[in-house]
């Protein structure tokens, strides 16, 4: 049976999830700082090379925008601003139509303009690219928002970015000013001119409660205000901790004022600076706020927090310090409790994928370079399949293959107890093939083989695609998929890029289970 290749758009499906056009994921890459190259436009314009190719390409952006499917934004405002620069007058339309949908926040425009640039540079496309659609879409996306206010707080919280400013976009633009709604009006000559002057062209005008808004927020910045004052003025406009002068967040007034509109996100990232500060002491109406956030499943999931976010928020805040240590509190038992139960729900936020699975782990107690303790790790993966899967088995191997008794009802502790890892200091290499030969021998057919290390090398890796070409063979399906996660930062890479049933993960951080849920749907 023929090894499997990946078609142009498995290619770019990839690509969108992972930031690059190879089966390996690095774990603690930043992204955003990633340099892309011509390859890379070559791989988003052999889609829309195809028949109807500007829309497929499209699509498969905005279905992984809109459905949070890629743990980071920047490989799909990439392959946007490819499609904008080198598909057809068709294509270029409906990227202007999807702007709004895939550049929720002035962060998202910022990227995908200076990767608009950068596909220009990259191709030595002849002048800058600022046609008249491109113009249209850039305008709509300040003048079609139907909440001014809401602008206002974009455009205040998210100022600059990627080197792109507001008044960058209205000038290449050419945004005129609306007569028709005077309040996007103020907004757009604030942005040209400041407040001021805003103020004095709009002062016979009604233009709602975005003047008092944008007042507020120069307040704020003018270090005019004092304590007082600032907590009336962030309470009463609702202003983010973006807004807030850095000088001001050692003050625990200002993040009790803060706290009510902070999303869920941020509020998790702040808990132990806000316990620091002993605003969220044990019966506090602060604490009682968190916890009743913390308890609405509903807002947990439409902010797509999974397992191991969570987990490290937990760990985090129950230690009593920051990673490096600088910041030290007292953590509240009743948060630390409740942050245990979100934990355990955020199991069930995703849907089961109908797959066989087998995880197979081989881990030691030590794990030179690596960011997450690998017994966590793999005792996370493996919950997540027992809560999730119905069909699966979970084996320990190192010399020999030991089935595990894993199942939905058992806590973190009790798994990584089955997972202790090797003490042995020689044991510092692992046999992919052997889970797969094991399925063999057994004849246990699965879809999914999840093969989980913390060894330092990896060995016979041309054993395992010849084992795992054999297995697909004995099953009659191509479709069987493995995922190899490596904690140690190494080059061991399993099989080659040809094959988009296969996916390496190198090292492994809060978004290795996402990477892994989303690769195992798309290949479904």
């Amino acid at each position: 049976m023929p090894q499997p290749v990946c078609s142009e758009l498995q290619r770019l499906e990839r690509f969108l999830c992972l930031g690059k056009d190879s089966a390996v994921y690095h774990c603690q890459t930043d992204v955003s700082s990633q340099k892309y190259s011509s390859s890379d436009v070559q791989l988003v314009k052999a889609v829309l090379h195809l028949d109807n190719g500007g829309a497929l390409a499209i699509g498969t952006i905005l279905s992984f925008s809109r459905n949070g499917r890629a743990a980071v934004r920047h490989p799909a405002l990439f392959a946007l601003a490819v499609c904008a620069r080198c598909g057809d007058q068709e294509t270029k339309n409906g990227v202007y139509d999807a702007l709004s949908d895939v550049c929720h926040i002035p962060t998202d425009l910022f990227y995908f303009l200076s990767q608009h640039v950068k596909v220009g540079e990259l191709c030595d496309l002849d002048g800058r690219g600022w046609g008249r659609a491109i113009r249209r879409a850039l305008s709509r996306w300040y003048l079609d928002n139907p909440d001014e206010l809401q602008l206002a707080r974009h455009v205040t919280k998210y100022p600059q970015r990627h080197r792109w400013r507001h008044l960058d976009v209205l000038r290449v633009a050419h945004i005129k000013t609306p007569r028709q709604n005077a309040a996007l009006g103020f907004i757009l000559e604030y942005i040209r001119h400041g407040l001021r002057p805003a103020k004095r062209r709009f002062r016979r005008q009604s233009v709602g409660d975005v003047a008092d808004f944008l007042t507020a927020v120069k307040d704020v910045k003018s270090r005019s205000l004092d304590e007082g004052q600032l907590v009336s003025t962030i309470r009463t406009h609702r202003l983010n901790r973006e807004h807030i002068l850095t000088e001001w967040l050692s003050s625990p007034q200002i993040w009790k004022a803060l706290l009510p509109n902070m999303p869920v996100m941020a509020m998790i990232r702040n808990l132990g600076r806000m316990t620091s500060l002993e605003i969220l002491k044990s019966g506090s109406d602060e604490a009682a706020h968190v916890i009743s956030r913390l308890q609405n499943r509903s807002l947990l999931m439409s902010a797509r927090l999974h397992p191991f976010y969570l987990l490290h928020a937990l760990r985090t805040y129950n230690n009593g310090h920051g990673d490096k240590g600088r910041l030290v509190w007292k953590p509240n038992s009743d948060i630390v409790k409740e942050l245990e139960l979100a934990f355990n729900q955020s199991f069930t936020f995703t849907e089961p994928t109908g797959q066989r699975f087998l995880l197979a782990v081989d881990i030691t107690t030590t794990c030179e370079g690596c960011h997450i303790d690998p017994s966590t790790a793999a005792a996370v993966l493996a919950m997540q399949i027992a809560r999730r899967e119905t069909e699966f088995e979970i084996v320990y191997f190192t010399e020999e293959i030991i089935p595990k008794t894993i199942d939905a009802s058992m806590q973190l502790t009790t798994v990584m107890q089955l997972m202790p890892g090797s003490t042995d200091p020689t044991h510092t290499s692992c046999d992919c093939s052997k889970p797969i030969r094991w399925a063999l021998d057994g004849d246990k057919d699965f879809d999914v083989f999840i093969i989980f290390t913390s060894c330092r090398t990896v060995t016979n890796e041309t054993n395992v695609m010849t084992t795992l070409l054999e297995y697909r063979q004995r099953f009659n399906t191509q479709h069987t998929k493995l995922v190899v996660v490596t904690m140690s930062n190494n080059d061991c890479i399993i099989g080659d890029d040809r094959d988009h049933f296969i996916l390496n993960v190198v090292g492994f951080d809060i978004n290795g289970l996402e990477l892994i849920n989303d690769f195992i749907r798309r290949m479904s």
